[in-house]
């Protein structure tokens, strides 16, 4: 009886065995061993999941072959293992990762080791048929050098595993600069090395794209030149004495609405010069302005609540001094009626305060100096109605005030801005 125990599953004919069809049992033999010799390819992954492959005994199998190109129709999410049964026979094969998903694949045996193969990858592996514990190692990692030395050779890519290096030997090969990955890379990174030498004393640099090129970088207490300067996290620009100790620093608010660039002027100013900006960030040396006290005055209507603004000053003001001059038509007999009153306002917001006093040309027991807090003109009448003044806001280029008027009294209210 016929057995397939040798390591290419070809049948074995007993003595006696195959009367009149020995022949054609030997020449399929015979092509099995030119199958062992051969390349095929088998589509084993047809689903996301480990698979086991069996050379078939005494008839063709594409696992027979000795370059062996492994595929699939499922898409494999993980790495795989692909065991090849049985697990007892011995022998060198060619093994390539062609499958679909760029997953890695597990080449096993039996208990003992195996041998892990990159998408689009292969490897040189043997089987070593022990049975149970059968393993599969990759046979290159046991040939001492497989490339001649001395020679020169091309690659297209040279994979080195398992956080390898790459040793480069000076010339009497007993020291060697290495390079090798960091044990742990989140994803994969190439670098393009320059298409030329730099000059003396500089860099390589990245683009942050993988891209490496040669540039200058400054040395302490030499000049340097740049394009830009990036000053990231609120730090700052500093700039040190002759002795290094103390210096002044330059840096950006904590919170910026928008980026702006302020622009130098061209040459230095006068003595007493300020810098000035034309509100688009570029800067100018020239006289101060604001620094002048803005007067003016307006005419106080009968209108109640009625508003009154100054703007356009180049300057917030920090103190307004008002005087006001009115009175009233009086009617029925009444005496002339006269009132002024002169008064301030400083601060903004709830640090505003007003003060203001009065003084009164009628007969009647009001006449004299009044104070009062909380507006900064007062202007009374006969009738005791009156026209009060108050600073509504102070602006950075102005202020406003609202009068509130009852019975025609009316004024002329000068004032004096300072800045």
């Amino acid at each position: 009886m016929a057995v397939y125990t040798n390591d290419l599953r070809l049948k074995e004919i007993t003595t006696g065995d195959e009367s009149g069809t020995w022949g054609t049992s030997t020449n399929t033999n015979l092509s099995l061993i030119a199958e062992a010799l051969s390349f095929a390819t088998e589509a084993v992954f047809d689903s996301d999941a480990d698979k086991t492959t069996t050379v078939a005994d005494g008839a063709t199998d594409p696992a027979r072959a000795l370059y062996y190109k492994v595929t699939g129709s499922g898409t494999l999410s993980a790495t795989r293992t692909l065991t090849i049964a049985p697990n007892t026979i011995s022998r060198v094969m060619f093994i390539e990762n062609a499958t679909t998903g760029s997953q890695s694949i597990n080449i096993s045996q039996g208990s003992g080791a195996n041998v892990t193969i990159a998408s689009g990858a292969a490897k040189i592996v043997y089987l070593d048929g022990a049975g149970s514990g059968a393993a599969v190692v990759d046979a290159l990692t046991l040939v001492d050098t497989f490339v001649k030395p001395s020679t020169n050779v091309s690659f297209t890519r040279i994979n080195v595993t398992a956080a390898g290096e790459i040793r480069l030997e000076d010339s009497s090969g007993g020291e060697y600069v290495s390079l090798k990955a960091p044990s742990t890379v989140s994803s994969n990174v190439s670098f393009t090395l320059p298409d030329a030498d730099g000059s003396n004393g500089q860099v390589l640099k990245t683009d942050g794209s993988g891209n490496l090129g040669f540039v200058s970088v400054n040395t302490p207490g030499a000049a340097a030149s740049f394009t830009q300067v990036d000053i990231t996290a609120e730090g700052d620009l500093r700039l040190q004495d002759a002795s290094g100790g103390q210096y002044v620093a330059l840096e950006a608010p904590a919170t910026i609405s928008s980026s702006y660039t302020l622009e130098l002027p061209a040459a230095d100013g006068s003595n007493g010069q300020a810098l000035l900006t034309n509100g688009s960030g570029v800067l100018s040396f020239g006289s101060a302005s604001g620094t002048t006290p803005v007067s003016g005055f307006f005419d106080v209507t009968a209108s109640d609540a009625a508003t009154y603004s100054v703007s356009g000053l180049s300057f917030q003001p920090s103190l307004i001094v008002f005087n006001a001059f009115g009175g009233a038509t009086v009617t029925g007999g009444q005496p002339a009626y006269f009132s002024s009153s002169h008064g301030f306002a400083t601060g903004t917001g709830s640090n505003q305060e007003t003060v203001s006093s009065r003084i009164l040309n009628s007969p009647a027991v009001e006449y004299g100096v009044v104070k009062n807090i909380a507006y900064c003109w007062w202007i009374n009448n006969y009738d005791g109605e009156y026209n009060l003044g108050q600073v509504t806001a102070i602006a950075s280029d102005g202020f406003t005030v609202t009068s509130g008027v009852a019975n025609g009294t009316t004024a002329i209210v000068m004032y004096t801005a300072y800045p």
